[in-house]
C-alpha cells in the first residue's frame, strides 16, 4: 500500500526514530520516491522499498486520530457501528419518548444531571407542582435503558405510597408493589438466597422500614439497589432519628439515588449540609423579621363562619389574617363561603367586594 504524506515511517538512519512522510510519490527510475523528514530534522528522498510503515496501536481510538497512517475511514465506520449497537451513549435520551407524559423540558433536567453525574446522586428540590414524580420516573426509564436495572425501592410518607404506585403504574409502565416491614423482610431473605438474582419494584413507607429489627438486617444483609427514590427526603434531615438511619443504609448500598423534596428544612442547616457533605458553598439569603406569623387553628364544635368572625376581630396581640381556609366536605365548603359574604372580618370594603366576587366566580359544582 502507498504510503501518503503524514505518514509515520520508521527512520532509515535511525531505526528506533520515527520519520514522516512529506509528499506523495514521485516515479523516479520506474521506484517510487517519498519525501522524507528524518529524525534528525533533515529532509531527504527515499525510495518506498526503504521506508517500514510506523506500528500503531489499532486498538485504540485516540491512535486512531493521533497516530499515523490514520485509521481507513470505512474501518472507522464499522467500528462506531459496532459501538452503536453494542452500548448506549450519553448524547441520546432514550426516555424522551418512552413515558405517557407531556413534554416539559425541566423535567430532563435531572435526568442529564443523573446521566453526566459519576456517582448518579441527585437531591432533586423542584418547587411543590413542578413534577418531580414524573422527572423521578424519567430517571428510571434512562438508566433502565442503559443498564440492567433490576431493583428499585421508592421510600415515601405512607399518604404517597398509593400515588407513587398509580402514577407509576399509569405512566410508565410499573407494577410497583405496595411493601409493609414483613413483605421487605421477606425480600431481605431472597436476596440473602439469591443475591444479584432477586427483582424488586416496590414502594414503602418511612415508618414501616425503620423498625430496630428490619434496620439491622439491612445493615447486615447490605442489599444492591440499582435506584433508590426517597420522597418527602427532609425526612431524612435529623441525624439522630431512625429515619435518618434508614436513608443512610439504603445509600451506602444503591448504584443511584434520587432525593425528592420540595422543602428542604431550616435553610441554615441545608447551606452548611451541602458544604459539609458535598462541598457546596452557597450564599444564604433570608429574612429575619416574619412580619405575618403563621399559626394554625383547629375548630371542631364550632360553626366556622361565626369563628372566622371571632379571629378576624383578634385579641390582645391584635386581628389575625386568614391565609387559607380548609373544608373536609365540598358542600360544607360551598356553604361557608356562602355564609362568610357580609360577615365582619375586619376587611375593607373594597377587599370586602373582591371577596364577593371571588366567591361568585367559583364552580364547585
Amino acid at each position: 500500500m502507498p504510503h501518503q504524506r503524514g505518514d509515520l515511517v520508521v527512520d532509515p538512519t535511525n531505526p528506533s526514530a520515527t520519520a514522516v512522510i512529506l509528499s506523495a510519490p514521485t516515479a523516479i527510475g520506474g521506484e517510487h520516491f517519498y519525501l522524507v523528514r528524518l529524525s534528525s530534522g533533515d529532509e531527504t528522498y527515499l525510495p518506498e522499498g526503504e521506508l517500514a510503515r510506523q506500528e500503531v496501536d489499532r486498538s485504540s481510538p485516540v491512535s486512531w486520530l493521533t497516530d499515523r497512517p490514520l485509521l481507513d475511514p470505512a474501518a472507522m465506520a464499522r467500528a462506531m457501528t459496532v459501538l452503536k449497537s453494542t452500548s448506549s451513549l450519553t448524547d441520546i435520551l432514550y426516555s424522551l419518548s418512552a413515558s405517557r407524559t407531556l413534554f416539559r423540558v425541566h423535567q430532563f433536567k435531572p435526568v442529564l444531571k443523573v446521566i453526566d453525574s459519576p456517582r448518579h446522586r441527585l437531591l432533586l428540590a423542584d418547587e411543590v407542582g413542578l413534577g418531580k414524580t414524573i422527572e423521578a420516573g424519567l430517571v428510571w426509564t434512562e438508566l433502565a435503558a442503559r443498564t440492567d436495572v433490576r431493583r428499585v425501592l421508592i421510600l415515601c410518607p405512607s399518604g404517597l405510597r398509593e400515588k407513587w404506585r398509580i402514577e407509576m403504574r399509569r405512566r410508565f409502565d410499573r407494577d410497583l408493589k405496595v411493601m409493609d416491614r414483613m413483605a421487605f423482610a421477606e425480600w431481605l431473605d431472597t436476596f440473602a438466597e439469591i443475591g444479584l438474582s432477586s427483582r424488586l419494584e416496590a414502594v414503602a413507607s418511612f415508618a414501616q422500614l425503620r423498625s430496630d429489627d428490619l434496620l439491622e438486617k439491612i445493615a447486615r444483609v447490605a442489599p444492591h439497589f440499582d435506584l433508590v427514590i426517597v420522597d418527602e427526603a427532609h425526612a431524612l434531615r435529623n441525624p439522630d432519628t431512625k429515619t435518618h438511619q434508614l436513608g443512610e443504609l439504603l445509600a451506602q448500598n444503591s448504584d443511584a439515588l434520587l432525593l425528592l423534596s420540595a422543602t428542604v428544612g431550616n435553610s441554615a442547616e441545608f447551606v452548611a449540609w451541602l458544604a459539609r457533605e458535598h462541598d457546596r458553598k452557597i450564599r444564604l439569603v433570608e429574612g429575619n423579621e416574619r412580619r405575618v406569623p403563621l399559626t394554625y387553628e383547629w375548630v371542631p364544635d364550632k360553626f366556622l363562619n361565626e369563628h372566622l368572625v371571632v379571629m378576624a376581630g383578634g385579641d390582645e396581640e391584635g386581628p389575625r389574617t386568614h391565609a387559607l381556609v380548609f373544608c373536609f366536605d365540598r358542600d360544607e365548603c360551598w356553604s361557608v363561603a356562602e355564609n362568610v359574604m357580609g360577615k365582619d372580618l375586619n376587611l375593607s370594603d373594597e377587599k370586602k367586594k373582591e371577596l364577593h366576587d371571588r366567591v361568585n366566580a367559583l364552580d364547585l359544582g
